[in-house]
């Protein structure tokens, strides 16, 4: 039996603004997405017939049972290259979580960009990168980002990506309270008024990021309808500056916030003060951009 482990990573948005609705129902959007060490853990294992997922995180929610994995991105994934490409086997994947689902990390989207890459090693298919992304722009609007795998301006819905940007090594703490946010509802809830004062993007234009202008310039357009809903995402980023972070800010539609540091050991101490407090329950995670 052929096999492939695979890391999955997650992400963090720099800056996120949303230019309005498209014919197509997506949004078009412009993002700089940054990778970060975070990351699942995949096993790709071949098997005569039919697509299994399995997850050995009882504790973690995903779609993974007979019944409902056929909702699973990496399932999506599995079963585009099979039909598309006249596959004749099975394919089994175990994920191991590390990312939180539903957590604006893009766990998911992280999932099926790999189970592209590993399937189309191990089965040979012989795609190119901008194939994988094209295919992958089918699946979900983060996708191609992963395919891709470098910090990148994201443009559109997802699928003009951008690379030419020289970003600092920096750290990260990740908090995570004990709650989702659907990223249909939040798109639905971004009322038209919020996209009227479009944001200059000023971030994005720069070709040199020293870790300051990062901070100094973070922006999440979903901010401002998420943090109605949801005041503890508010107060986490609030309390986030508060122990120390040079920025915060909520990534993707959230419910995770993240703070930018200037070091490893700046990012632990933030990172116990922030689990150590009752009130903001929240799981904290420290990672580094990569």
């Amino acid at each position: 039996m052929s096999s492939l482990s695979l890391k999955s990573y997650a992400k963090v948005n720099l800056f996120l603004e949303v230019l309005g609705k498209r014919d197509d129902g997506y949004h078009e959007i412009e993002s700089l997405i940054q990778k970060i060490s975070l990351c699942d853990n995949i096993l790709l294992e071949d098997r005569l017939r039919d697509i299994t997922i399995l997850c050995p995180n009882r504790e973690i929610s995903i779609p993974s049972n007979p019944e409902n994995f056929r909702d699973n991105l990496a399932y999506k994934a599995a079963k585009l290259l099979i039909e598309r490409f006249n596959i004749k086997k099975g394919i089994s994947i175990t994920i191991d979580k590390k990312i939180p689902v539903g957590s604006g990390l893009g766990g998911g989207s992280s999932n099926a960009a790999s189970v592209l890459k590993g399937l189309n090693q191990l089965w040979n298919i012989g795609l190119k990168n901008a194939q994988l992304q094209e295919l992958g722009a089918e699946i979900g609007s983060d996708v191609p980002f992963f395919i891709n795998g470098k910090t990148a301006l994201v443009k559109g819905r997802g699928v003009k990506i951008h690379t030419c940007f020289a970003i600092p090594k920096i750290w990260l703490v990740l908090a995570v309270p004990n709650m989702s946010v659907s990223t249909k509802w939040a798109y639905g809830r971004l009322d038209r008024e919020l996209t009227k004062n479009i944001n200059s993007a000023k971030l994005p234009k720069l070709k040199k990021l020293q870790i300051k202008d990062i901070a100094d310039n973070l922006f999440n357009r979903l901010e401002g309808v998420v943090f109605k809903e949801y005041p503890l995402v508010k107060y986490i980023k609030k309390k986030m500056i508060a122990c120390g972070a040079s920025g915060a800010l909520m990534s993707g539609t959230g419910s995770t916030v993240f703070g930018i540091v200037s070091s490893k050991d700046d990012a632990y101490l933030i990172s116990e003060n922030l689990s150590n407090d009752q009130k903001l329950g929240v799981v904290c995670y420290v990672a580094k951009g990569i």
